[in-house]
């Protein structure tokens, strides 16, 4: 039986670092300088983010990089944005104190993706390769890191409603809240309707007293928020591209949110399928996975039954 799965997921990147790559006044020595620069960053930041419990890495891509982690309580996701937050933070202020790295800065994005129903797990006949991840909901948060600067963490409309769920007043106050920048088209996602440009501020006093006097974007009230979230996720009408996230117990009994009905069945027919292709060892049927696409209709028939 295909485990029900909510995974959140979370980018790091660096902002300038093609500059920073490219500077004319390099030589030959300090090629060699910028390689090991980024390569203790990966390390310092990996050991950093998964000392701090939760986050699992996943893999990187160029300069990005990208962890997971299961969200088995609401309150998992205080926690996540926490140490993203902690570990962005004291990476741009070790920044600043360095001339040859003060022009440069991280940046971070954070989302959440329900599995098997919307979503798939893509595992490697290779045991030493990690999983790939495919769906609407990953679509769209590579999509919102756009919104991500040096002083936002970027924040999916799902993730923000568990997020909002999650913490009490004194909590939401001490992170300084979501911010709201209004809407924009994503390609492709949300069903083609707006989606909400949501934020969490990172420290930047030159930014929070220009929010003060500015007065945008406001800092939004806890419950005012998550209405926002609930209307603008089922303004989606689609629950198989977005719906309001719910986390599944041992028991298979939802411990929060609330199962759709068409979640329901669609995770029946998946468990059905699966115990047909194992009774009848089917396996992968000849079909090689590894870094190929696999048609919507065969999505669900590749999830894996735990996270690696």
């Amino acid at each position: 039986m295909a485990k029900s799965q909510l995974i959140a997921f979370c980018s790091i990147d660096v902002i300038g670092s093609t500059a920073f790559k490219t500077q004319k006044d390099r030589s030959e020595a300090s090629e060699q300088a910028w390689f090991q620069f980024f390569q203790e960053f990966h390390e310092d930041m990996r050991v950093r983010i998964e000392s701090a419990g939760g986050w699992e890495f996943w893999k990187s891509a160029g300069d990005e990089l990208l962890f997971t982690s299961e969200v088995l309580q609401k309150e998992d996701m205080v926690h996540l944005v926490n140490v993203l937050k902690a570990a962005i933070d004291r990476h741009n202020e070790g920044f600043q104190k360095q001339e040859k790295e003060k022009h440069l800065a991280v940046k971070g994005a954070i989302w959440i993706a329900g599995f098997p129903v919307v979503n798939a797990v893509i595992k490697s006949k290779n045991p030493d390769i990690k999983p790939d991840y495919l769906g609407p909901s990953i679509d769209a948060g590579f999509r919102i890191c756009k919104f991500a600067s040096a002083t936002r963490i970027a924040i999916s409309v799902e993730a923000a409603y568990l997020l909002s769920s999650a913490v009490v007043s004194d909590q939401w106050n001490e992170m300084q809240g979501i911010r709201y920048g209004g809407e924009t088209e994503l390609k492709g996602v949300f069903g083609g309707n707006p989606y909400p440009m949501l934020w969490i501020p990172l420290k930047d006093p030159f930014e929070e007293a220009a929010f003060k006097l500015t007065g945008k974007p406001e800092r939004l009230d806890r419950d005012d928020f998550i209405v926002y979230c609930k209307a603008a996720i089922k303004k989606v009408n689609n629950e198989l591209a977005c719906h309001l996230p719910y986390i599944v117990g041992e028991s298979g009994q939802p411990t929060f949110g609330n199962i759709p009905d068409l979640h329901s069945v669609r995770k029946q027919s998946i468990d059905k399928k699966e115990a047909m292709q194992e009774a009848a060892s089917i396996g992968e049927s000849g079909n090689n996975t590894d870094g190929q696409d696999i048609p919507n209709d065969d999505l669900q028939t590749k999830i894996t039954k735990s996270m690696p």
